[in-house]
């Protein structure tokens, strides 16, 4: 959980790149980042987020207000190479970021300009590369990497300086949505292994929804909302005034709690002899709608955020079932939707001692019976 101490403090911050003009970069903007959390800052293009992301680590200051990162001024020149040792930043072009000509020493770089033990140095270099997954590619030249590989290297140069909050200004921008994915997999990796804290500026809804925790959005160099991901997305109508939008997968569960479901019930259509059994989770492995059982509990979790709970039945044969209900706290019930007395399926199921196991499965209803909720 993350600790409620704010490790960046932003106090009405002003800046504009050239003082002449009237317009700011960034007007007015406060908040604080709580350590362990992961934040998205979301927005449209020319809105100020990747501006406002480089006064975390000193790269521009303020021309009013105060960045505070751990209680360190960024304005105070004392403090920089402390701050800039606490916040590592991959930027968006990994180019600006690579100057060695070989992978592992880039990666290396910052850590001899840090006067890192030789042995200290060969275990955090090793360690990052496997992270970020380019460790086969460490003699390589990163000119010669593809654009996804390069990002790797810049991420990994990152992480080999194990700072306490990592700034990721649109790490996955161009790459296809295998490389998006695998990029930024390895990045909540690392969050979840090591605590960091960690900022990503990104376009991508479907990224923040996997990945974040808390989005920042920005509109006209200003705050427009800050809060947990759910209550953002929960707020659709007033992200596409904006100019944005929300997952397709939000999309679905805002009309669904619209609509007033509470629970969904899922049953795979799935024909199987009586005597031939298929547990949930076999089910899930194979079955190219509902995933494997992770993705399904991925799946369970979004809909828990939005009020929804959802069951499925997961044995195919008349005389059996192997349900598995998530409520709308998002946690299994014991024993299965049809043995958990706390179940609001319970009813469901037609006990009746004839049968192995002393039930027979809903299909013996004409009509489902009522959810009891109470």
């Amino acid at each position: 959980m993350p600790n409620q101490e704010p490790m960046i403090k932003v106090q009405d911050v002003r800046f504009r790149y050239d003082p002449e003009q009237p317009k700011y970069a960034v007007d007015g903007v406060s908040l604080d980042i709580r350590r362990g959390e992961f934040v998205a800052v979301l927005g449209a293009n020319g809105c100020g987020k990747s501006t406002l992301a480089k006064h975390f680590n000193a790269i521009l200051l303020p021309e009013s207000g105060k960045v505070y990162v751990e209680g360190m001024d960024t304005a105070d020149d004392d403090k920089i190479y402390d701050i800039r040792q606490t916040v590592g930043m991959v930027f968006q072009n990994p180019d600006n970021q690579i100057v060695a000509t070989v992978v592992e020493e880039d990666v290396a770089f910052a850590l001899e300009n840090l006067g890192v033990p030789q042995d200290e140095m060969r275990r955090r270099v090793d360690d990052s590369m496997k992270m970020a997954g380019i460790y086969e590619y460490r003699e390589r030249a990163p000119h010669n990497l593809s654009g996804g590989q390069k990002r790797r290297v810049a991420v990994a140069g990152v992480m080999a300086m194990k700072p306490r909050i990592l700034v990721l200004d649109e790490p996955a921008a161009g790459l296809d949505p295998e490389g998006r994915d695998d990029i930024l997999s390895e990045v909540k990796e690392y969050h979840k292994k090591t605590g960091t804290t960690v900022l990503l500026v990104s376009h991508s809804m479907e990224d923040i929804a996997k990945y974040a925790n808390r989005v920042l959005v920005m509109s006209n160099k200003k705050i427009a909302m800050y809060d947990t991901v759910e209550k953002v997305f929960a707020r659709a109508p007033e992200l596409l005034e904006l100019g944005l939008s929300v997952p397709q997968v939000t999309k679905v569960f805002l009309k669904l709690r619209e609509m007033g479901v509470d629970y969904l019930y899922l049953n795979p259509i799935f024909e199987a002899h009586s005597n031939h059994r298929y547990n949930t989770a076999d089910y899930l492995n194979v079955d190219p709608l509902l995933g494997t059982n992770e993705e399904f509990e991925v799946l369970c979790r979004e809909a828990a955020k939005y009020g929804i709970g959802i069951v499925l039945d997961g044995v195919f044969s008349h005389t059996g079932s192997d349900s598995r209900y998530f409520n709308r706290e998002g946690r299994y019930g014991e024993g299965g939707a049809y043995r958990d007395p706390n179940s609001p399926y319970r009813s469901w199921y037609d006990f009746d001692p004839k049968y192995k196991g002393g039930y027979r499965s809903w299909w013996g209803f004409e009509t489902l019976p009522e959810v009891n909720e109470e």
